[in-house]
């Protein structure tokens, strides 16, 4: 499925959501563009998550005329969703997509993913990892990543990381 959006029309993603939920083994999908009306992205977030067959995912808040509604999520439900797609074999999240775990210096609490959370090999397939909005990501970010997905072969993590055990160019 790939749905792009010109304009951020009020009830697409509800849509989006109705057809993705009829398509049982979905291979491919990219949004590009959504509204941000608060239970239809839940829905899809729901949707997608239970999409276990999905190999490629591409998704960007952006609609394809350049505007900008809402995060698609949280740091936390992004990794949760990674545990529901063992056949995943490439992912791409566009700019300000996921949210992080900050609000200025103070964390989140309830929104921290926890390492103990990363099921070993739970994307044993995923090669591919593009994340275009990694300024907020920590060494624990990258070792949860590196446990769900042993076999990565291609990463690349945009923004600026914070991480004591590296650095970055």
């Amino acid at each position: 499925v790939h749905y792009a959006a010109a304009d951020l029309e009020e009830g697409e993603i509800k849509y989006l959501s109705d057809a993705i939920s009829r398509i049982n083994d979905l291979l491919r999908l990219r949004i590009v563009g959504f509204d941000q009306d608060f239970s239809s992205l839940m829905r899809l977030k729901e949707v997608i998550q239970s999409r276990r067959t999905l190999q490629e995912f591409e998704i960007s808040t952006f609609s394809i005329s350049g505007q900008y509604n809402s995060i698609f999520c949280h740091l936390r439900s992004f990794f949760n969703l990674l545990l529901h797609w063992p056949n995943i074999r490439s992912i791409t999240i566009g700019r300000q997509t996921v949210g992080w775990e900050r609000h200025g210096t103070v964390f989140l609490s309830d929104d921290i993913f926890p390492l103990s959370d990363a099921i070993p090999g739970c994307c044993i397939h995923l090669k591919r990892f593009d994340y275009r909005s990694a300024e907020h990501w920590e060494d624990r970010h990258l070792e949860a990543l590196s446990t769900m997905a042993p076999v990565l072969e291609e990463l690349t993590l945009s923004g600026v990381i914070k991480s004591d055990s590296f650095t970055r160019d």
